[in-house]
Formats: C-alpha cells, sequence, structure tokens
C-alpha cells in the first residue's frame, strides 16, 4: 500500500523531483536576471543624470558660468580630449578642466563655458574630471548614443528570458496531472 502522491519506495515519483530541479534552477535565474536587471536600471539611471548635466550645461541651463580658455589636447591615442582652464566670472571658481567644445580644440581659444564638477566615484565611474561645456558642445550626445546601442539590447534580453520563465511557469502541469496514473 503506498500513501498518496508517493511511490512504492516512499520517496516522490520522479517527475515531481525533476519539477522541484526544475523550478529551483528558475528561481535562482530569475533572482541573478532580477538582480542584474536592477543594476542594469540603476545604471541606466545614472547615466541618464549625467547625460542630462552635459546636455543643459551645452545648453546654458545647468553648471557655473565662466569663461574657458583651450590650452590644447591631452591624452594618448582615442583617449584624447581637449583641456583647459575654467575661471567663474564671479573670480570665485578657477580650475583646470576638460573642455566640451563645438569645433576644433585651438589652444588659446576663449568661450563661454558652464562647468560640471566631476564626481570622485561613487556607485558608478562618472566622469572624475570637472567638465566646461560651451555653447552647443555635443559631447553628451555620443554618450546617449553609446548608451542606448549597450544598454538596450541587454534590457531587451534580460525581459525576454525572464518572459520565457514565467511563461513556463504558467504552464506548468497541475499537481492532479503530474503523479501516477491511478488504475480505471
Amino acid at each position: 500500500m503506498s500513501s498518496k502522491g508517493k511511490g512504492e519506495s516512499g520517496r516522490p515519483p520522479e517527475g515531481a523531483l525533476a519539477n522541484a530541479t526544475i523550478w529551483g534552477r528558475r528561481a535562482v535565474l530569475t533572482a541573478v536576471l532580477l538582480f542584474f536587471g536592477g543594476v542594469w536600471v540603476a545604471a541606466a539611471v545614472y547615466n541618464v543624470n549625467e547625460l542630462r548635466k552635459g546636455a543643459l550645461a551645452a545648453a546654458g541651463h545647468y553648471g557655473e558660468a565662466g569663461m574657458v580658455t583651450v590650452s590644447g589636447t591631452v591624452g594618448i591615442g582615442k583617449s584624447r580630449y581637449c583641456s583647459g582652464s575654467f575661471r567663474s566670472f564671479d573670480g570665485s571658481t578657477s580650475v583646470s578642466a576638460k573642455v566640451e567644445i563645438s569645433g576644433g580644440c585651438a589652444p588659446g581659444v576663449q568661450k563661454a563655458a558652464r562647468l560640471v564638477r566631476g564626481n570622485d566615484g561613487g556607485m558608478f565611474v562618472g566622469d572624475e574630471k570637472d567638465v566646461a561645456w560651451t555653447p552647443g558642445a555635443r559631447g553628451w550626445f555620443g554618450e546617449l548614443g553609446l548608451s542606448l546601442l549597450f544598454g538596450g539590447p541587454v534590457l531587451l534580453v534580460c525581459l525576454g528570458i525572464l518572459k520565457m520563465i514565467w511563461d513556463s511557469i504558467r504552464r506548468r502541469p497541475s499537481s492532479g496531472d503530474a503523479g501516477e496514473a491511478t488504475p480505471g
């Protein structure tokens, strides 16, 4: 005589054990995807905020107003950027800064600019240097393209995998379907 839901040896039937293992794997996979999805959302919010600062500064609506004097290009290879010194209009701030400028990076050029302070790190690595944004600078636009190019597909893949997991959960057989066949 066997008890209800158990095989003759007193252990759960093979199908139930396999289902429990699959459910455990799905739970772990779902937790991992939710973790990485959460990190992705936090990084996306951070990036959008940084892009917003650059776009607003280039439009003259964010950052400390002043003048920037371009000193030249610094860096090596593709890591080169325009550099200069920024001085606020009231004279309270005078710093060396990365310069986002429309046109070329010609030494000696002076332009009105908005200073956006670099952050010293944190949860995500941002621009550690202070950045002087001149009117019409488009440095933020390239970053927006990269964020969409790499961030969008990652989010879509995570959402697709989550949808497959949840669809398989909804299609699982009920407990009455997974047992041994009853003699009829």
